[in-house]
């Protein structure tokens, strides 16, 4: 609609184009205003860039604990695209030829008398200060920040990429990452293949996490799918019942494959079934359908991202994770959850 005929006969036309040219005017400043902060920030994140120009970033916890600080190493190099990224971790070839890091390093004794800008410690690495961090110059010290831990509790990779959300990185949690390397004639043909993952750290306060139904769900598996394949993964201290292993249908491959090796057997079978442990994070990594199933540990921090789906009970005692150390004589957290149980689980993913 044109204004000028309806106002020019109540002498408005003037005012409103004053008023038209004022607010051309206020929109030309606020939109140089706007650009000129824009400019500051990108500016400032460039230098801030160009200040971290060595990166350490300690994961050297358990196997699910570095699988869980890949997002922060991937958002660092979004972050600070121009660093050299440490990657300090675990011993073996989970991260084997990745190419995000610059550098990974499995013994503190690699970093010894070197100087780093930024230093980020992952949620398994930041508790007290590692002996380790006296031996090179750590720069600026990042660590997660938890409170109420039992109560306000997120998952262990937003504790990790929060550290450099709070440096300026405004993007989502990147996905988890491990290497995958074929191991060659390790899976035999069948219509089904589904791995067994009984891990868990050896120390007593973690005993309960442990699933002690597995040689049943093997007999419920056999019945329901007679041609079905069962792989036992992990390392020879993860105990499983014996008569498990007697069957002609399980396959023991505890001890016989690497990190990686681990990862591409999970990648190529139906289904993973484990208990809170490094491997099933693996099995999240690589995206295997699967079952994950918690005890006293938390399924909170420690969930499963992809196509791992967790299992456990609503006792109101779990988790006690964070009790120290764990005291329970009658660990019914992880007992209630029957081989039935997971079995109607598994047959929904399949």
């Amino acid at each position: 609609m044109k204004w000028k005929p309806i106002l020019e006969p109540i002498a408005l036309y003037k005012p409103s184009k004053w008023i038209e040219g004022k607010a051309i005017c206020a929109a030309v400043k606020l939109k140089s205003i706007l650009y000129r902060r824009r400019v500051k920030a990108h500016r400032s994140s460039r230098q801030n860039a160009l200040q971290a120009r060595r990166v350490l970033i300690a994961a050297n916890g358990g196997i699910g604990n570095a699988v869980e600080a890949t997002p922060l190493v991937e958002a660092v190099r979004m972050f600070w695209p121009q660093s050299e990224i440490t990657l300090m971790t675990c011993a073996g070839d989970l991260f084997e030829n990745w190419c995000v890091p610059d550098r990974i390093i499995h013994d503190v004794d690699e970093i010894k008398g070197e100087t780093f800008d930024q230093t980020f410690l992952t949620y398994s690495a930041h508790w007290g200060k590692p002996a380790w961090m006296e031996q090179c110059s750590c720069g600026n010290i990042h660590r997660p920040s938890q409170y109420f831990d039992e109560v306000c509790l997120k998952p262990e990779r937003e504790y990790n990429v929060d550290m450099i959300r709070r440096l300026g990185y405004k993007g989502p949690s990147p996905g988890l990452y491990v290497s995958i390397k074929e191991k060659a004639d390790a899976l035999k043909d069948s219509s089904m293949r589904i791995c067994f993952v009984p891990g868990g750290k050896l120390e007593p306060r973690w005993a309960h996490k442990r699933w002690p139904y597995y040689c049943q769900l093997g007999e419920i598996l056999i019945e329901k799918y007679p041609d079905c394949t069962v792989y036992i993964l992990g390392t020879k201290e993860d105990e499983i019942d014996e008569s498990l292993l007697a069957a002609p249908y399980v396959i023991d491959m505890r001890g016989k494959l690497t990190l990686s090796e681990t990862a591409w057997v999970l990648n190529e079978v139906s289904l993973a079934v484990g208990n809170d442990c490094g491997p099933m994070h693996i099995a999240d990594a690589v995206g295997s359908f699967g079952v994950t199933i918690f005890g006293p540990s938390c399924d909170l921090k420690n969930s499963p991202r992809n196509k791992v789906v967790s299992m456990y009970s609503d006792d109101l005692c779990r988790p006690c994770q964070y009790n120290r150390p764990i005291t329970c004589q009658d660990p019914k957290c992880i007992q209630k959850i029957t081989p039935q149980i997971v079995m109607e689980a598994i047959e929904k993913l399949l």
